[in-house]
């Protein structure tokens, strides 16, 4: 018996690793504002293309980032305000979680150490697997979301980048885009999404209430 309000029929819900669960983009700025003594402040990154951001070259953000990975601070990043609390409440409903990361399998060790001693559930990982797309890693080991979805049969996938919201839709029921700085459209963009099944949403509470219904 749950102690849940919410009871629906069991889905597969995938959750994307940074932002939704850990702030990355947060926690970046500040270790690169230390670094290479930038200002930079997360509402500036209004798109993906990082680099073109920064002011710096592809391969030199991917090594700026990969440096990143390698530190403390990100190592011990704390999670995203209402994440703790919405997956255990999406655990107590009964659904089974993944996390489709794009996040590199080099680091796999660190991130199954951030996910899996923040988010448990009754003394067990909540996640029953995460998966890497390795868009900051190895080139021959790279995968699309989709088809990490699709494989394990992800139902609904909570997920900040517009791009792999686009991308997954193909292959899931529906999308809640988590909304951050990156992923704003304008209006006509915006209709467009919702007819797709991308949903828009602001925090984790408007996430549960679309899970929930």
């Amino acid at each position: 018996m749950t102690n849940s309000p919410y009871i629906i029929d069991r889905l597969i819900i995938g959750s994307d690793i940074d932002e939704p669960l850990f702030p990355f983009l947060e926690n970046f700025c500040i270790f690169h504002n230390d670094e290479y003594g930038t200002k930079l402040k997360t509402e500036e990154f209004t798109g993906y293309d990082m680099g073109k951001i920064i002011g710096v070259s592809n391969d030199e953000i991917v090594r700026r980032v990969l440096e990143f990975y390698q530190t403390d601070l990100f190592r011990l990043m704390e999670p995203t305000e209402g994440a703790v609390e919405s997956i255990q409440e999406l655990k107590n409903a009964g659904h089974l979680l993944m996390a489709p990361t794009a996040r590199p399998d080099s680091i796999a060790n660190i991130t199954h150490e951030q996910v899996n001693d923040h988010f448990r559930y009754k003394g067990n990982p909540a996640f029953f697997k995460i998966e890497y797309g390795n868009t900051f890693g190895s080139t021959n080991h790279r995968r699309k979301k989709s088809e990490i979805c699709e494989e394990y049969g992800v139902k609904r996938l909570i997920e900040d980048g517009l791009h792999y919201a686009r991308d997954c839709i193909t292959v899931v029921d529906k999308v809640y885009l988590f909304d951050v700085p990156g992923n704003q459209c304008n209006d006509k963009e915006e209709a467009e999404l919702k007819e797709t099944q991308i949903i828009r949403c602001k925090g984790w509470n408007r996430i549960l209430e679309e899970i929930f219904g």
